[in-house]
């Protein structure tokens, strides 16, 4: 982020002229980790719905139909739909600039939008208390990935920590484990098939270098592995694909276009 982002991005470049970089992301990754995790259907509704999930939470927020939610009303929620999954307090939350002209740098306010949040993912709220739970009971969790949180020393002082650590630890583990399987799985596919290959991740997304002569059968496999996890699931996982010269520079990826020309 900043003045010099683009320029910085700008410094990955294609290999040659040949070639493109591809970004593919997911979309609202973690968001829909929770669903694959919890089942919560709210949750669900809202990530495929007309309304995403800020306008969703800004109309609980605001007591208003999610049509008449203005843009400011929707970014001012952005941080709960980010935070509050994570056990993020009311008084952090105030703390946030993009929290402060919405709250008023008011704990108490912040906390009311939290609370709206868990109102309306009761299910997800339910299944966090069960890994808390599970935390200072057996004193771990562990994930469909095979990863294991192990809390071996629980007090007084750090009771907190580890509540906000073992509703962390199940959604960020397994979609980490997902961007990192998708890299292994394509890594040797798309240099097997002599199309691409993987350059690096930036978050929740893959960046590749790869032929433009090759570019739509290589976007389609990306897609195709990417959105189909190494573990069962009903969440329908999603992407989104950008091409560009170079990573700073990127569009929307246009199925229908001759990137070869």
């Amino acid at each position: 982020h900043g003045d010099n982002a683009k320029a910085a991005k700008r410094l990955f470049v294609a290999d040659d002229d040949e070639s493109l970089i591809v970004n593919v992301d997911y979309k609202s990754l973690e968001m829909f980790m929770a669903h694959h995790l919890t089942g919560d259907p709210i949750l669900l509704e809202n990530l495929l719905g007309e309304w995403d999930v800020h306008t969703a939470l800004a109309a609980k927020v605001y007591a208003k139909s999610p049509e008449n939610i203005t843009g400011v009303e929707r970014q001012s929620v952005k941080s709960v739909n980010f935070g509050a999954g994570y056990g993020i307090s009311g008084f952090k939350l105030a703390l946030d600039p993009a929290m402060e002209k919405a709250t008023g740098g008011d704990p108490e306010v912040a906390q009311s939008f939290i609370d709206a949040f868990w109102n309306m993912y009761s299910v997800w709220a339910a299944k966090c208390d069960e890994w808390r739970e599970a935390a200072h009971d057996v004193q771990y969790l562990t994930t469909e990935m095979g990863r294991k949180r192990r809390w071996n020393l629980i007090t007084g002082d750090n009771k907190n920590k580890v509540n906000n650590q073992a509703i962390n630890f199940p959604g960020q583990s397994m979609a980490s484990d997902l961007c990192l399987s998708s890299l292994i799985r394509l890594h040797r596919i798309l240099q097997e098939k002599g199309w691409g290959r993987v350059l690096l991740t930036v978050h929740d997304s893959l960046v590749f270098n790869i032929l433009k002569k090759h570019l739509h059968e290589a976007v389609a496999l990306i897609v195709k592995e990417m959105t189909t996890p190494p573990f069962e699931t009903e969440t329908p996982f999603a992407v989104d694909v950008e091409v560009g010269l170079n990573y700073g520079d990127k569009e929307v990826y246009d199925p229908e276009r001759d990137y070869t020309l």
